[in-house]
């Protein structure tokens, strides 16, 4: 029997209260996975669904409108008001600080920007401390790098990006996650397993997506203010202007310094390095004739870091005595953003990105000497329509990928310049309320490399209203980065030793997840969900820091790599605005080093994870806890040095306590809190501090909290 199509319009008004038609509007059903959206002429096309008949149309910059479809055969005109018409906007529901995707085919996770308030989140490093997916941990004891994990995997097999242009990447890998502040953002969107093809090849384990604040619908002036016990300081503003109903703008800044030395550890060494950073993004939205919309931004960023002895950050002492670091980094970046509907067509859009991006780093630690440039330039264009009607979507395109990369270390230059272009095409089959399947192709032709396929598939299935399962198997590739993605080799003495030509990364992810959403009483939210991943590598660039305690080698996988990680998740609001959640995890990860399979070094065996909230009414009071509990790691063989730099096989279990505060006013936010409340911090952090020039020197060891407790207070403040 063939299905039902319902038919319609969607318009609104103009300035002189002319109807016109109103394109590029989302037309979908409650709590089904099948939408469509408004072409050119505002027409639309979407099939009945079984389940329910209400129909949402919804497009930013309009209130969204709501119907129940009684006859089908019936003609739909519906009329959207502008937000700016109505003097009172009623929130239905508080999606909390982080929720579960119910409608994606890939399991995702959102931290919303009431999530992102949650803890001080400086930056993007610091946003994923109530988050059981990913793990954060300093990459060394000396220049304030994090590193994160997904999957019990370093966050190099994920592809970062910002609103689905990559972002952190290349040599950006060892800081980049610091350069992206808290306050720019509106959403985290973490995705686990392989990502759809039309983003690229080079995700393996998940991708982290980054929304920010945009123009048409940010505050108009926003101001935040941040200090820690530590002596941090950190303030952001951001500026937000409409010009013309068709183009609005947006200023935000950033600043943050460090100027206050540190030695709680008595180590002589300071615990965090001295830093200054200035970050400036300015970006622009454009509405155009028949739908069409763009976007263009520039970025501006520099970050100075200064570390190691103590009496080395002293002015008044000769530095050349001491060991230190000093890393200067700085960050030029354009992009554009273009979509349009094509004139003549209904369902048939075209989007286009583009960016360059302009990387420098000149670095030295004690006597190791880094400098690195990287010019980037990444190309998407996306074609987008349905194949008969809205069950069957196609998207095809095209991308590009140009890398150079000019990197000296302790006078070796290592260059590399990499061209990918590449083409793609993805299917997506829809039933409504039912079934829902994303499979895509890639084929990229790489200039070191040849060519190369990757095949992806994502599939979900509701089993009933509440209970869905979801699976995914797919490739990804990408060439290794050896400086950035170990930056923690430069704070040390080891030797780097490179014994062969690399190879591409390239591994295959298969996971599954079955995830369940009640109300309880209604209302109150209570929702469950467990997953199982797996990560198999093909060949994998393996830093092997056990054959030998005084070097790091460097060759392709010679025997198995394999990662296996399983999350349980749960979420209840047992009182009204009481909000917990706890999640526990599992990870399985081995690695061949020198020609044997062993546990991968700093993956923790589990993680388990307990978040508290309370919120007064209307929110004037909010109160937040976080609790971690961290299961013990693996640590690299130092067998060959000396018994008093030796250290045990595995780090010990421990606990970490965060919590905060925080009063809500009109248009202030004031919030104060405790990092780490429970002070505590990796004992010996660095091997042979006393000797920082000798070859046993060792500071790269870090499996822990580097500082021990700290306080901070802020205020926000907002003029919408």
């Amino acid at each position: 029997m063939n299905a039902e199509i319902i038919k319609g319009t969607v318009i609104t008004e103009n300035e002189n209260r002319e109807i016109i038609a109103l394109p590029g509007a989302d037309v979908f059903w409650l709590n089904a996975d099948m939408q469509t959206k408004s072409g050119l002429n505002g027409y639309f096309e979407i099939e009945r669904s079984e389940k329910t008949n209400i129909l949402i149309i919804s497009l930013l910059g309009y209130i969204s409108d709501t119907l129940r479809v009684i006859d089908p055969s019936e003609y739909i005109s519906v009329r959207l008001i502008k937000e700016n018409e109505i003097d009172e906007v009623i929130i239905n529901e508080d999606l909390g600080g982080e929720y579960n995707s119910i409608v994606s085919i890939h399991v995702k996770q959102v931290i919303t920007e009431s999530g992102l308030t949650k803890l001080p989140c400086c930056n993007l490093s610091e946003s994923f401390e109530n988050n059981a997916s990913v793990d954060v941990n300093y990459s060394d004891a000396v220049s304030g790098a994090k590193q994160i994990m997904m999957l019990g995997l370093d966050g190099k097999y994920s592809q970062i990006m910002r609103e689905n242009i990559p972002l952190v990447r290349g040599l950006s890998s060892s800081y980049g996650l610091a350069y992206i502040p808290g306050s720019w953002m509106t959403s985290v969107q973490i995705s686990k397993g392989t990502a759809a093809v039309i983003n690229g090849y080079e995700s393996t384990t998940g991708q982290i997506n980054i929304e920010l604040k945009k123009p048409e619908d940010s505050d108009k002036l926003f101001f935040n203010l941040y200090g820690n016990s530590e002596g941090k300081i950190e303030s952001n503003l951001t500026t937000a202007l409409k010009l013309n109903k068709n183009v609005s703008t947006l200023f935000l800044l950033h600043g943050s310094s460090l100027e206050f030395v540190h030695d709680i550890n008595k180590d002589g060494f300071a615990d965090m390095p001295l830093m200054s950073q200035y970050n400036f993004l300015n970006r622009w939205k454009f509405i155009g004739k028949n739908g069409s919309k763009g976007q263009i931004g520039i970025r501006f960023l520099q970050d100075k870091r200064e570390g190691g002895e103590v009496m080395f950050l002293k002015p008044e002492y000769d530095s050349g005595n001491f060991y230190g670091i000093g890393i200067n980094t700085k960050q030029y970046e354009a992009y554009a953003k273009f979509g349009l509907l094509v004139p003549g067509t209904d369902h048939l859009s075209l989007g286009s990105m583009f960016s360059f991006t302009r990387h420098e780093q000149n670095s030295f630690f004690g006597n190791n000497r880094y400098s690195g440039i990287q010019n980037s330039f990444y190309a998407n264009v996306i074609f987008q329509t349905i194949i008969k009607n809205s069950k069957h979507n196609l998207n095809f395109g095209t991308g590009f990928v140009y890398d150079d990369f000019q990197e000296f270390f302790n006078g070796d230059d290592y260059l590399r310049t990499e061209i990918v272009p590449g083409v793609f095409t993805q299917y997506t089959y829809v039933i409504p309320d039912k079934f829902s399947m994303i499979a895509g192709l890639r084929t990229d032709f790489h200039n070191l490399f040849g060519i190369f396929f990757t095949p992806r598939i994502h599939m979900k299935y509701n089993l009933n209203k509440n209970n869905t399962v979801r699976v995914s198997a797919g490739k990804g590739y990408r060439t290794a980065n050896i400086f950035a993605e170990n930056s923690g080799i430069f704070a040390g003495s080891r030797i780097l030793i490179t014994e062969e030509d690399f190879l591409q990364e390239e591994a295959w992810n298969y996971g599954i997840n079955l995830s369940s959403n009640y109300r309880l009483s209604g209302k109150r939210k209570f929702n469950w969900s467990v997953d199982y991943y797996r990560t198999d590598f093909i060949n994998q660039i393996i830093a092997d820091i056990n054959a030998n305690a005084y070097e790091i080698r460097f060759y392709n996988l010679k025997g198995k790599s394999y990662s296996n990680s399983f999350q349980a998740e749960i979420g209840i609001e047992p009182i009204k605005r009481i909000d917990i959640s706890a999640a526990f995890r599992i990870n399985d990860v081995h690695v061949t080093m020198n020609n044997e399979l062993i546990e991968k070094p700093y993956v923790n065996r589990y993680k388990a994870l307990l978040t508290l909230s309370y919120a007064s009414k209307f929110k004037k009071w909010m109160f937040d806890v976080t609790n971690q509990f961290n299961g013990s790691a693996a640590l690299p063989d130092l067998s060959t040095k000396p018994d008093e730099f030796q250290i045990e096989d595995r780090s010990p279990v421990y606990y970490i306590l965060h919590t905060q505060v925080t009063k809500r006013f009109k248009r202030i936010d004031i919030y104060a809190g405790s990092e780490n409340l429970t002070n505590y911090k990796q004992e010996n952090l660095i091997i042979d501090a006393k000797n920082p020039f000798g070859d046993n020197f060792d500071a790269s060891i870090v499996w822990g909290p580097v500082s021990g407790r700290k306080f901070y207070a802020g205020i926000r403040v907002k003029f919408n």
